[in-house]
């Protein structure tokens, strides 16, 4: 679980975060598995999808963010998605509270599958 930021815990809420620019680059995965009872066929053609969960702190309201790279064809073992089309700027209001998701899908006719997903507090990452 993850504790609620202090900044919820105070009884007085006059200091309103500041918001930061942040930008995500997805770069590559790796050792990608098939989606969930697919043991046999074709390789996955797999793509991200990044999502920022944030909140509002003036309006009290829940702001939803998502990007998708492009998918890479036939590759779940190394794919490399180091593109400017996968470069992705962000605005956070509130980063003691936001939330960011990173989703991998199968690129599929049809409904994609889902591979695996990740979700880390804004707070927790770091410049690099």
């Amino acid at each position: 679980y993850i504790l609620k930021p202090s900044m919820l815990m105070m009884r007085e809420r006059d200091i309103d975060p500041a918001p930061v620019q942040m930008m995500i680059k997805v770069l590559t995965g790796s050792c990608l598995p098939k989606p969930r009872g697919k043991n046999k066929g074709e390789c996955i053609d797999p793509y991200v999808l990044v999502t920022l969960f944030d909140v509002n702190a003036n309006e009290a309201k829940e702001i939803c963010t998502s990007y998708r790279t492009g998918s890479v064809a036939d590759n779940g073992f190394f794919p490399i998605f180091n593109t400017d089309r996968d470069k992705f700027r962000f605005k956070v209001e509130n980063p003691t509270c936001a939330i960011l998701k990173l989703t991998v899908y199968d690129s599929d006719v049809g409904k994609d599958d889902f591979i695996a997903s990740a979700s880390i507090p804004i707070s927790c990452l770091r410049q690099g």
